[in-house]
């Protein structure tokens, strides 16, 4: 969320001349999206190897 608003926020001023900021706004965006997919899969591995724990520990006991 931080990294969207400082793009956000720095985005308008290429209107005062200021080179590439207008490139800013989309590469935070990829680099959000991605973090956001590589949480998703990690939270996703997580919850697998849990439940394969749980199985496990209920087939012993």
């Amino acid at each position: 969320l931080v990294v969207s608003l400082v793009a956000v926020g720095l985005a308008g001023l290429h209107t005062f001349g200021v080179p590439y900021v207008e490139w800013l706004l989309p590469v935070a965006l990829w680099a959000v999206g991605v973090g956001s997919v590589i949480t998703v899969l990690q939270r996703m591995l997580t919850v697998r190897r849990e439940d394969f724990e749980a199985a496990a520990a209920t087939r012993e006991g």
